[in-house]
């Protein structure tokens, strides 16, 4: 195969990868917006208003992680919101937001597909073992392996869900760059290509903390992989041929170990860890400077060995095998795990060590880099369930990076055992039985994959899914109840059963004032204003500082002074409802629900000048929205 033939055929299977990860997916373009989807476009991307808030939130952001910096994410939906507004009307901004929103994490998982089938080929051709054709096989194995997986419906079907799709594809552009600037023989070339790495590498680490595993993953490829390679200074293309380099390797072993390909040059990657290094620590001190005052880390005791070996063995053990699948896992899984976990680490750690023995791995350099990258990349995911960082310890999607690891490794071990098993067969034999082998294991797990999305189509269907097997957790009953109550039709008592539900079985003061709110709130919806008082006022001694728990009680008194029939009745719970207001928009300034309804009822009683103040203030906060254009209606009125 020529070189122009050979680019033909990369071109045509890209394409296919790319067409194959998106139509695993293309069922999800019409997903409703789950969990928490609309808090991020309705309640939180008002507040990015300018280029500074982007990367240093403000503080008083309605349920917005504490813990968690990815402004580059912010951007994607920014990125979102503006074809929106260009692209459709106004009165069909809903429709335009539940499409395109949808769509970016699909388009971006066909990008991280394609970057992963091009970080195999040049992990392949860095490793010198694999042929031509073997190397395109390889990697075609295992981008399309990564474009079926399973474990990557939550990180693709969910909108929300997209960071790690975007830190991977910043992720791979990094460890792409970085390869080819250590094999490039042009100095003009590698130093192009290591900005090139260190910017990916940045905007890896602004799209999610994920991205900090490059710090693990770059020394990773340079010890197991690039190590006893090096660049003439001539330019000349490196040809070393397997026997050569196990003669060298042989000769390694009884003289001073010497490089295979020339002189090592140590300075090349050490220069580069600092580098990269330097960038880590840039992105901490932005990133502890944007969250100053985030709050302490932690959700209580427990012990943080067994939370090490047993996230670390679930992880492993769902990136081979994910069902059952779920999206809500509270706990760390028990005994078993660890012990599977204990048992991973004494292998990694045993191989690695075997590594270092060989002077050179251009034989398996390949598949022990990717399959340490599973490690690396997992490694900033880990600290969520060591430190207990989230409700959720464990998430599926913190697998989508980790699993273009074991898809790479596995993909070259295939073609490497095809390879030894079919010795005496043909070239084309030996690459159609491992493309043959990846095809049947793709099948099943693209149907799965889609199967598994079906539970991300609609808000009701992912938290049935979640109470069928996170039982006994609070969230997923809340959930459930906010998912009945938006069904049509009355589900009053079906709904109040899950918020009470919720109460039993949450054990935090926060969870269980959410279900108190949300109690208020459904009798709010029947008129039942004096028992809603009772639900928020019990929501308020959970947390007093609930700031939506005194927006709904304002709104209970502002309706029962409207039917009060005794004049000082009605006067006191008018002033109750101004009062619990004005507090709400102290404890959030930017509420804008809040600050509508203070201004509109400050104009109400005469206060013209300080009603306008908050009107305007809501057409600011949130241009576009209902609200303001509903406050721009009240402003020209006046």
């Amino acid at each position: 195969m020529n070189s122009k033939s050979g680019a033909i055929v990369t071109i045509v299977l890209a394409l296919l990868l790319c067409a194959l990860a998106v139509g695993v997916y293309a069922g999800s373009f019409d997903n409703e917006f789950v969990w928490d989807d609309p808090i991020v476009f309705k309640r939180q991307l008002p507040y990015f208003d300018s280029f500074e808030n982007v990367f240093f939130p403000p503080k008083s952001i309605p349920q917005f992680g504490s813990h968690y910096y990815r402004p580059l994410i912010v951007v994607s939906y920014q990125l979102d919101e503006k074809i929106i507004r260009t692209f459709w009307p106004t009165e069909r901004w809903e429709e335009g937001r539940r499409l395109v929103y949808h769509t970016s994490p699909v388009i971006y998982h066909a990008i991280v597909t394609l970057l992963v089938f091009f970080f195999g080929l040049s992990i392949a051709r860095a490793s010198r073992w694999f042929s031509a054709g073997q190397r395109t096989v390889a990697a075609a194995i295992a981008a399309g392996l990564f474009a079926v997986h399973p474990i990557h419906v939550e990180s693709v079907a969910w909108m929300a869900g997209r960071s790690d799709v975007v830190c991977g594809i910043f992720f791979l552009l990094t460890l792409i760059s970085y390869l080819h600037c250590r094999l490039s023989p042009s100095k003009k070339r590698k130093i192009a290509l290591g900005v090139a790495a260190v910017i990916f590498g940045f905007a890896a680490m602004l799209s999610k903390e994920t991205g900090v595993g490059l710090i693990f993953a770059v020394p990773l490829l340079d010890l197991f992989l690039l190590r006893g390679i090096a660049v003439t200074g001539t330019g000349e293309k490196i040809k070393k041929t397997r026997a050569e380099i196990r003669r060298a390797e042989r000769r390694a072993k009884s003289k001073t170990p010497t490089n295979v390909a020339g002189a090592p040059n140590i300075a090349e990657p050490l220069l580069a860890w600092v580098v990269l290094g330097a960038t880590a620590m840039a992105y901490f001190l932005l990133r502890s400077s944007a969250l100053e005052g985030a709050g302490k880390l932690g959700q209580g005791k427990h012990d943080m060995l067994n939370a090490s070996f047993g996230s670390l063995g679930w992880y492993f053990w769902k990136v081979i095998w994910p069902p059952p699948q779920s999206a809500f896992i509270a706990e760390v899984p028990g005994m078993p795990f660890v012990i599977f976990g204990v048992l991973l680490s004494a292998s990694v750690v045993a191989l690695m060590l075997w590594s270092f023995r060989r002077p050179s791995l251009g034989d398996l350099g390949a598949e022990i880099s990717t399959f340490l990258l599973f490690f690396a990349t997992l490694a900033p995911s880990m600290a969520i369930a060591i430190l207990r960082i989230s409700e959720t310890p464990l998430a599926e999607r913190y697998l989508y990076l980790p699993s273009a690891g074991i898809c790479l490794a596995f993909s070259f071990g295939l073609v490497r055992l095809a390879h030894i098993l079919l010795n005496r067969a043909t070239s084309s034999v030996k690459l159609v039985v491992p493309a043959a082998t990846a095809v049947a294991i793709a099948v099943p797990a693209g149907i799965a994959a889609v199967d598994r999305s079906k539970v991300w189509a609609t808000d009701f269907s992912f938290w049935e899914d979640a109470v069928a097997k996170a039982p006994d957790q609070g969230l997923p009953h809340l959930h459930m109840g906010l998912a009945l109550n938006a069904l049509e039709g009355d589900f009053f008592y079906e709904t109040k059963e899950q918020y009470e539900l919720a109460l039993k079985t949450y054990d935090d003061r926060e969870g269980r004032s959410k279900a108190f709110n949300n109690l208020a709130s459904l009798h709010m919806g029947k008129g039942m204003y004096e028992e809603a008082i009772v639900y928020l006022d019990k929501a308020l001694l959970e947390v007093p500082r609930y700031p939506t728990a005194y927006f709904n009680r304002s709104m209970c008194k502002l309706n029962l002074s409207g039917q009060a029939t005794d004049a000082q009745r009605r006067q006191e719970l008018f002033a109750g409802c101004l009062s619990d207001l004005r507090t709400a928009i102290d404890l959030n300034p930017r509420y804008t629900k809040a600050l509508y309804q203070y201004g509109r009822l400050l104009v109400q009683i005469g206060r013209t000048d300080e009603g306008r103040r908050h009107l305007l203030t809501v057409t600011k906060i949130a241009p576009g929205s209902d609200l303001a254009r509903r406050a721009q209606q009240h402003l020209d009125s006046m």
